[in-house]
């Protein structure tokens, strides 16, 4: 299976216990490009996967985020590599929010 039809198939997880807003959706394709482009396939689809684990680290509680509630009422944050990865609670699931870089403005982008 070629990588963009195995992202895609990934993409939702909301089988896995959490699910990727649309603006995660296209963050984490823009990582995985710029990713891709500055450094190569291997690396794009290493740090892809570590995003991946991350997330699924946080819905099955392995990994617990810090609330940013001075920036968003009820929204967390996990790093991974040099993203922060930023999500929600919503019952038994977690909403991935957004995948920023770690030196963008958080409460500008959110």
């Amino acid at each position: 299976m070629n990588f963009w039809k195995k992202c895609i198939a990934n993409m939702s997880g909301e089988a896995k216990g959490y699910k990727l807003a649309p603006r995660a959706r296209r963050d984490l394709a823009e990582i995985w490009r710029y990713t891709f482009e500055t450094w190569s396939l291997a690396q794009a689809d290493a740090y892809y996967g570590d995003i991946i684990s991350t997330v699924q680290a946080i819905a099955s509680g392995r990994k617990r985020g810090k609330p940013i509630d001075q920036i968003h009422q009820g929204y967390l944050t996990c790093s991974c590599g040099s993203h922060w990865i930023v999500y929600r609670q919503r019952g038994a699931q977690v909403v991935i929010i957004r995948i920023l870089h770690q030196r963008m403005n958080l409460s500008r982008h959110l």
